[in-house]
C-alpha cells in the first residue's frame, strides 16, 4: 500500500495519540489566538534564554502542533524540525524529551505522506521510550501503536 493511501488512517492514529489532526475543516478562533500567543511567547523566550534553549523548543513544539491543526503542515514540519534540533543539541539524542519531538515530527511527516521517514523517526522514539520508561509507559505504547498503523 502506498504512503498516500495510508494518510487517512495515519491521521486517525495521530488524532488518537497526540490530539493533532490537520485535516479539520473548521478552524476554531481559539486555535488562531493560540498560535498568536505562542508566537509572542516564542519571541519572549528567545529574548530571555536564547534561540537554542530547551524552553524555546517547548514553545516551538506547541506552535508546531497548532500549525498542524490549522492545516499548515509545511510550517509545522519546519517548526517541529527546529524543536527537535534544539533538543538533540541541548538534551542529547537519547533524551525522552527528544523522543517526544521525534514523535511530533513523525506525525507531521506522516500527514504529509512521508511514511518511510515517519517510521524512521517513530522507531527511534520508540527505542528511546523503551530504554527510558519500559514497554508499559503511555509514550512507549503510543509510539508502538503509531508504528503498527504505519506498517499496516
Amino acid at each position: 500500500m502506498g504512503e498516500r493511501s495510508n494518510r487517512n488512517s495515519t491521521q486517525q492514529i495521530w488524532t488518537d495519540t497526540t490530539g493533532t489532526n490537520s485535516s479539520e475543516q473548521h478552524v476554531p478562533v481559539d486555535l488562531v489566538q493560540a498560535e498568536q500567543t505562542q508566537t509572542r511567547a516564542l519571541a519572549a523566550m528567545e529574548d530571555a534564554v536564547g534561540p537554542n534553549h530547551p524552553d524555546t523548543a517547548a514553545i516551538l513544539t506547541n506552535l508546531g502542533t497548532i500549525q498542524a491543526r490549522l492545516g499548515r503542515l509545511d510550517d509545522a514540519e519546519q517548526t517541529q524540525t527546529r524543536a527537535l534540533t534544539i533538543k538533540e543539541t541541548a538534551l542529547g539524542p537519547n533524551h525522552p524529551d527528544t523522543a517526544i519531538s521525534l514523535t511530533n515530527l513523525a506525525s507531521v511527516r506522516a500527514q504529509l505522506g512521508h511514511g518511510d521517514d515517519a517510521r524512521r523517526l517513530l522507531t527511534r522514539a520508540f527505542s528511546i521510550f523503551v530504554s527510558t520508561y519500559g514497554t508499559e509507559h503511555p509514550h512507549t505504547q503510543a509510539a508502538q501503536a503509531a508504528l503498527t498503523l504505519l506498517d499496516g
